[in-house]
C-alpha cells in the first residue's frame, strides 16, 4: 500500500499510494481533514473487512469506504506523508495498561453493537440498547474479569440510538463528549473521598451488608447467598468492604467475612444491633 522502499526519491515520506489507491489524512471524528497533521487513511478497491471473529461475519458485503492506518500522518509540501507517530488506543488505569480497540472487539462479539471510550480515569461503554440492570452488570463483571479492574471505574450509557456521523460511522467524538459532560468525579475526588473514609470524616452510607456490597461492587442487585469470596471480586473491592464492614461493626466484623454469606453478615449484624 506504502512504504519507505517506495520512497527512494523522497526519504522523509512514505512515497505514493499504488495505482487505484489514494493516501489522505482524517481527523479525531474520522472525517477527511485538511490539517496538516492527522491520521493517515488509504481508499482504494483493496481495502477489505478485515479479520473476522465470527464465522457469520463471512457471508456480510459491508466493507469499510477506507481504511484508518493508525498512523499519525504530517503532510509534506510536496503533497506527499511523513509518518511521525502512531495512533492506538490505549489508556491505562491502576498501572494496567488497556488496549480500547480489542476491549471493544471482544464485548462486541458478547453482546452486539457497542462502543467503548476511556481515559486515565474511567472505561465507558455505550450501547444502542434499551438500559437493562442485568446487561449492565454482565459487561461490568466482564469488563472486570477481563482487564482486572474495579467495577467503580466502569460506567455505562444507553442511547435509543448511536450517535453517527454523515456517513454512518460511529461518532466517537459525540459519545466521548457525553460521557465527559456526565456526572464523572475526576479522580482526585474519589481519591479524597476514599480517604475521608478511612479517616471516618464522611458520613456513612450503608445501613446493611448487603448496600455496602451493592455500593462497593456498582451492582444493581445481588444474590445474598453469595460471599465475597464467591463473587470473585478484586482486591480494591475487598480494601473498601473491610473498612465499610468496620463501621456497620463498630470496628469488629466477623474475621471470616469474607467466606460468609451477604444474608449471614447481615444476620450476625442484626443480633448484634438489638443485643445493644
Amino acid at each position: 500500500m506504502y512504504g519507505r522502499t517506495d520512497a527512494l526519491s523522497f526519504p522523509s515520506s512514505i512515497g505514493r499510494a499504488i495505482p487505484g489507491g489514494e493516501l489522505f489524512l482524517i481527523d479525531e471524528a474520522g472525517e477527511p481533514t485538511e490539517l496538516p497533521e492527522g491520521e493517515l487513511a488509504y481508499r482504494g478497491p483493496n481495502v477489505m473487512m478485515g479479520y473476522t471473529s465470527d464465522r457469520s461475519q463471512l457471508s456480510s458485503n459491508e466493507t469499510p469506504d477506507f481504511l484508518r492506518t493508525g498512523d499519525i500522518g504530517k503532510r509534506l509540501p510536496n503533497g506527499l506523508f511523513q509518518i511521525i507517530g502512531r495512533k492506538k488506543r490505549f489508556v491505562k488505569l491502576y498501572g494496567i495498561r488497556i488496549n480500547l480497540d480489542s476491549i471493544e472487539a471482544i464485548l462486541k462479539a458478547k453482546f452486539g453493537q457497542l462502543v467503548v471510550i476511556g481515559n486515565d480515569e474511567y472505561i465507558g461503554v455505550a450501547l444502542a440498547s434499551q438500559e437493562s440492570p442485568s446487561l449492565r452488570d454482565q459487561i461490568k463483571k466482564t469488563l472486570v474479569n477481563l482487564v482486572n479492574i474495579p467495577h467503580n471505574v466502569i460506567t455505562l450509557r444507553f442511547y435509543d440510538e448511536m450517535p453517527l456521523l454523515p456517513n454512518g460511522k460511529v461518532n466517537y467524538n459525540d459519545i466521548s463528549q457525553d460521557f465527559k459532560s456526565a456526572q464523572i468525579r475526576p479522580f482526585p475526588q474519589r481519591f479524597w473521598d476514599k480517604l475521608l473514609d478511612i479517616l471516618g470524616l464522611s458520613e456513612h452510607q450503608f445501613h446493611s451488608v448487603e448496600q455496602a456490597f451493592l455500593g462497593i461492587l456498582a451492582e444493581s442487585k445481588i444474590d445474598e447467598s453469595q460471599s465475597f469470596e464467591s463473587l470473585g471480586a478484586d482486591s480494591l473491592a475487598f480494601v473498601s468492604l473491610q473498612i465499610e464492614l468496620e463501621q456497620l461493626f463498630d470496628g469488629d466484623p466477623p474475621i471470616n467475612w469474607t467466606s460468609l454469606s451477604i444474608a449471614s453478615l447481615d444476620e450476625v449484624l442484626t443480633k448484634r444491633r438489638k443485643a445493644l
